[in-house]
């Protein structure tokens, strides 16, 4: 299953309704995220990658990059 830096920008992208995402940009400083945007993030993160995601762990996100991280760990065969 894929999961690129440029699908994980793209799904932001779409859930924010904000043409240009990049991995360094800042989910809440420089997107304009809220809590709940990214909950719903995570929600379509957990859904389309069929992983599961902590309040720990979402509480912690503080970048797109940091998602993909996120992404890429969860990802990972065991």
């Amino acid at each position: 299953m894929s999961h690129q830096l440029s699908d994980i920008t793209k799904l932001i992208s779409r859930q924010l309704g904000i043409k240009k995402v990049a991995g360094e940009h800042r989910l809440r400083e420089d997107l304009g995220a809220e809590s709940l945007d990214i909950q719903n993030i995570v929600s379509t993160i957990e859904d389309k990658y069929h992983i599961a995601v902590d309040d720990e762990e979402i509480v912690a996100l503080k970048s797109v990059a940091d998602v993909h991280e996120l992404v890429q760990a969860k990802c990972r065969p065991a």
